[in-house]
């Protein structure tokens, strides 16, 4: 008895195991019908970006910092054109200006130049000396019955020291405080040369050009010396998270859940890659990835179809590359 269901299920056995495949990360896929066959494209993330010159008018390529296989991190400097070298000067002199601006600030919050206000001190000292000398020599006339003339004379000297005596008074009092006015004018002096500075620094940061995203610099379209066209500076891919963007005709779309195991073959591929199907469009186009057997229909309505691949590897080395797509119902 043990005999024959050994002899039975063997064969049944080996039969299963012909119905299985392995995909290329080890995950299994049924070697069942698929639902859905048809063409797609292998992307990179949600998309290839290409990045350009931030600035309208110089679109001439000075320095690129980057070859064709680096990978970069967002915001990291890929080149610089040649709008860099007025720009930073520019910066330079908003800088100067600004730090001129403080220094006159500065000045007068601190009030005049110690030496200058001990000689105003000193000559305020005199005035009020000599005005004391006058009064008393007025006093003195006074007392002596001294003529009409020499006690007019000493009138006008008291009169005299005394204007120049307060006139040194208050100027020395001017410069130990300084006026609201003057640091009034003198701090909105320093806000418009930051403002001139931030604008300059923003004119500068015109002349770089840096990553959009985190990837790979797949392709470069513009070396130095060259002005960025249309395509942009390069093509930077987001080669950690592959995908599939599978072209299902919409007559198979029903067909489809998300979840759905897949499988992809191409001619950059070493053998098949597997996926699962992440998402399903809601927007019917044009089929843009064309079979090359000529009786296939070439115009018919497509949606588009996202499948995660589940190993990068390698189709991160053949981004854009056609491929065909298996999809596998429940």
């Amino acid at each position: 008895m043990k005999s024959m269901l050994k002899n039975f299920f063997m064969p049944v056995a080996f039969f299963a195991f012909l119905y299985m495949a392995e995909g290329e990360n080890g995950n299994t896929v049924s070697r069942k019908e698929p639902v859905v066959a048809c063409l797609g494209r292998i992307v990179p993330g949600e998309k290839v970006m290409y990045p350009a010159s931030p600035d309208p008018v110089s679109r001439v390529v000075k320095e690129l910092r980057v070859k064709r296989g680096d990978m970069v991190k967002k915001d990291q400097m890929l080149a610089t054109t040649y709008s860099i070298g007025p720009a930073s000067a520019s910066l330079k002199k908003a800088k100067a200006l600004v730090a001129l601006a403080e220094t006159k600030l500065n000045i007068l919050k601190a009030g005049e130049p110690y030496a200058a206000i001990l000689n105003q001190e000193a000559e305020t000292q005199c005035s009020e000396t000599a005005l004391k000398i006058a009064r008393a020599n007025l006093e003195f006339e006074t007392k002596e019955d001294s003529s009409r003339k020499e006690i007019h004379y000493a009138k006008a000297n008291v009169n005299e020291t005394s204007e120049n005596f307060q006139h040194a008074r208050e100027l020395l009092e001017k410069m130990k405080v300084p006026r609201p006015l003057d640091l009034f004018a003198a701090e909105k002096e320093l806000d418009a040369a930051i403002a001139e500075r931030s604008i300059a620094e923003a004119n500068l940061e015109l002349s770089f050009i840096r990553a959009p995203i985190d990837g790979k610099v797949i392709e470069i379209f513009t070396y130095p010396g060259e002005p960025i066209g249309e395509n942009g500076l390069l093509a930077l891919a987001d080669v950690s998270n592959m995908a599939v963007e599978a072209q299902v005709y919409i007559s198979d779309i029903k067909k489809i859940k998300i979840g759905a195991n897949a499988v992809i073959s191409g001619d950059g591929l070493s053998g098949k890659s597997t996926g699962k199907v992440v998402e399903i469009t809601e927007m019917v186009d044009f089929n843009s990835v064309f079979s090359p057997d000529p009786a296939s229909f070439a115009d018919r309505r497509i949606v588009k179809v996202r499948i995660k691949l589940d190993s990068n590897d390698p189709a991160s080395k053949v981004v854009n590359s056609q491929v065909t797509v298996e999809i596998y119902g429940e």
